[in-house]
């Protein structure tokens, strides 16, 4: 069964008398479970699907269904979805600077009144290789320590899918191969849909299925055999 997925999904922006169709009529579907890599050129419409789908935008037209059920589209409802459902990861990493790599792991749980056992975040903290670094701000930890409190901040509510776009854009070789690396094991650990936005070819090889985009549509949908 589908955990989630797009209906007709249009995204249309006005400019001016004219109109600009990101997204014209996605039909999508993701398994749970599945690691999903959606890719194309600058444009293709990957990451306003991607925020689509995750709750952080709303479609002109269509319809997204979580486990069978339409996601809510008023705010105060659409929040409680991403707070509770849903993990995100940026390229940037969004970390708040004045607190500690703990303390912005936590604020997704807080968001959505999650009282987390302190048990439960030193076990995520080694999972994400950030054990003896709970303490430290985000400008004492590299690039790749910054994006693995990231990774775990959007995992902190267990949620049954992670989005990343571009997680390893601002990471060189060595860290985004280890970023790639901790990703997938989580999400097969875990039993999580991940679905990724990117522009790399070897991030895309990973995927059980990879998913071109162009012009705001489909172009072809492949399953990895």
């Amino acid at each position: 069964m589908a955990i989630l997925e797009g209906r007709g999904i249009v995204k249309e922006y006005k400019q001016g008398d004219n109109s600009v169709f990101a997204l014209n009529g996605v039909d999508i579907s993701f398994e749970e479970g599945s690691f999903v890599a959606i890719t194309g050129e600058s444009g293709s419409g990957k990451s306003t699907l991607l925020n689509i789908l995750s709750g952080m935008d709303v479609p002109t037209e269509g319809t997204v269904y979580f486990q069978g059920e339409e996601i809510p589209k008023n705010d105060k409802e659409l929040s409680k979805f991403r707070a509770n459902k849903i993990g995100m990861i940026f390229q940037s990493f969004h970390l708040l600077p004045m607190l500690t790599a703990e303390e912005n792991l936590l604020l997704p749980g807080r968001f959505a009144g999650n009282e987390i056992p302190a048990e439960e975040i030193r076990k995520l903290m080694k999972e994400l290789g950030l054990e003896g670094r709970e303490k430290h701000l985000p400008s004492e930890l590299s690039g790749g320590q910054q994006q693995r409190v990231a990774i775990g901040r959007g995992l902190v509510n267990n949620p049954r899918i992670l989005f990343a776009d571009e997680p390893t854009g601002n990471l060189d070789k060595k860290n985004s191969e280890e970023i790639m690396e901790l990703l997938m094991r989580l999400q097969k650990q875990r039993k999580m849909t991940l679905i990724v936005v990117t522009h790399s070819e070897k991030i895309a090889e990973l995927a059980d299925r990879r998913i071109y985009m162009e012009d705001g549509k489909i172009l072809r949908d492949e399953v990895r055999k």
